[in-house]
């Protein structure tokens, strides 16, 4: 899908252009009615990336699911001033950590910090914990 403008915010990655978002409100785009705030859309993002990582957590998604859908999402969508600091580290060290992950790896990756696929969801578990404290 291509990305547009995002819903009456000017930032790209939700599929719908601002004017239509505000016209759909009978505002006008980018006017002082546009009441959008930084935490609608931060809510917004932290939503979607919990309920990825929810998914993979929960077994519901294969990690090579998770992985396609959750890395992207991160990386492309959910701009780092839409997520606190805290929920920045969560979020980025997840990301981080599918770049170490293989669905068998050898003992020479297992060396260099690697894991496989049931490791990587027990580790998402007890980080998704963690910071849901």
């Amino acid at each position: 899908m291509r990305r547009l403008t995002s819903v009456c915010s000017g930032r790209s990655g939700f599929g719908v252009d601002s004017s239509v978002c505000c016209s759909l409100r009978g505002r006008a785009p980018g006017g002082a009615a546009e009441t959008h705030t930084v935490r609608q859309r931060q809510m917004t993002h932290r939503d979607k990336l919990l309920r990825m990582i929810q998914r993979v957590a929960s077994g519901e998604w294969s990690v090579s699911e998770f992985d396609r859908s959750y890395y992207d999402y991160f990386l492309d969508e959910a701009a780092p001033e839409s997520l606190t600091g805290r929920e920045l580290e969560f979020f980025g060290a997840v990301q981080e950590k599918l770049d170490w992950v293989d669905e068998s790896p050898d003992s020479e990756s297992r060396s260099y910090g690697w894991m496989d696929h049931q490791e990587f969801r027990e580790w998402v578990k007890e980080e998704l914990a963690r910071f849901l404290q």
